[in-house]
């Protein structure tokens, strides 16, 4: 399951960076992933983090 945190601009607010948090359920660790979108529908993965237990954003 992929759950919407937060979303995020870079300093010169060019892009947007949507974090969310990945869930596979009872046998599978809680993981974080950054997602930036970038042309033509694609979409770019820049961060991810596992096993993870709670985070903040800056």
């Amino acid at each position: 399951m992929k759950k919407h945190n937060e979303t995020t601009q870079s300093p010169d607010n060019k892009t947007t960076i949507y974090f969310y948090t990945l869930n596979g359920g009872a046998v599978t660790s809680i993981s974080v992933t950054g997602i930036v979108n970038g042309p033509l529908w694609s979409k770019k993965r820049i961060y991810y983090e596992e096993p993870i237990h709670g985070g903040d954003v800056e």
